[in-house]
């Protein structure tokens, strides 16, 4: 699924990219798309790091950055839906 919802988001992207026009509404739509998989990516990362019930320390550490990333990235993404206008 995740690598499903991640391939229609790099073509909805290609469509910009090429004509250099950001279209608001693909934009919308990668910007839901991006939740979604930001959703599914930390909660499999949060169980491949669980032992006994319990997220590990190296785990934790994992989650801040994957956040922190997808953080940035869904600032982008807004950024550029605040530009389409």
């Amino acid at each position: 699924m995740i690598h499903h919802d991640l391939g229609d988001v790099t073509r909805d992207l290609d469509l910009m990219v090429g004509p250099l026009r950001l279209d608001r509404s693909l934009l919308f739509t990668v910007y839901h798309r991006m939740q979604a998989i930001q959703g599914a990516w930390l909660e499999c990362q949060r169980r491949n790091f669980t032992r006994n019930g319990e997220l590990t320390p190296e785990g934790e550490e994992v989650l801040r950055e994957e956040q922190a990333r997808f953080a940035d990235l869904m600032l982008k993404v807004k950024r550029m839906l605040v530009a389409a206008r």
